[in-house]
């Protein structure tokens, strides 16, 4: 008679170390690019890793570690799905993205500083309309300001020509200061 042993689940431990071996040989493997054995540590006691290119987190990384080597040799055998063996194609293929990526800083660094030179010439030509239309501005406000002189100038002499004798020296000053006044002298 054979003494088995039942989990918690009623199966026994032989069906549990067969279902074990299923999901074992049903799991996905790491999809890698050059995994290989490194070793590290003293040399009376060395350690061992694999180290590889992951293709789905697009990072190398060193796992696996122990003390013993089959162990290493076992999981590289049995955890990994090498997609790529040669590490020159990933180092290429890298350096290429990379070409690519610092070609396409340029070229925006580039459109970046054209835009920025179109910017200051806009903004240099909106400094220059805007300086233009305030001198003429002060330039229609002294003409202005010339030909109120002149009006009130003539509305004066056209006043004394009419009315000479009747106003007295003491009229004409106020007369004066009216048009003075008007012109924005008196202030």
């Amino acid at each position: 008679m054979t003494d088995k042993r039942f989990a918690d689940n009623g199966k026994t431990i032989d069906h549990i170390a067969d279902d074990s071996k299923k999901v074992l040989t049903e799991k996905e493997k790491i999809k890698a690019i050059y995994p290989h054995i490194v070793v590290s540590g003293d040399i009376d006691k060395p350690c061992y890793n694999i180290h590889w290119y992951d293709i789905e987190q697009k990072t190398m990384i060193c796992g696996f570690g122990s003390y013993n080597l089959e162990f290493v040799r076992k999981w590289l055998q049995e955890e990994f799905e090498i997609v790529e063996s040669d590490i020159d194609n990933l180092i290429n293929r890298q350096q290429k993205q990379l070409d690519n990526y610092s070609h396409n800083v340029r070229n925006m660094a580039k459109d970046f500083n054209e835009q920025q030179k179109i910017i200051c010439r806009h903004q240099a030509e909106i400094e220059r309309q805007r300086a233009d239309k305030i001198r003429l501005i002060e330039h229609f406000e002294e003409r202005e300001k010339e030909v109120v002189k002149e009006f009130a100038e003539q509305v004066k002499m056209a006043f004394y020509y009419e009315f000479d004798e009747l106003i007295p020296s003491i009229m004409a000053d106020k007369i004066d200061e009216l048009v003075k006044e008007m012109v924005g002298e008196g202030k």
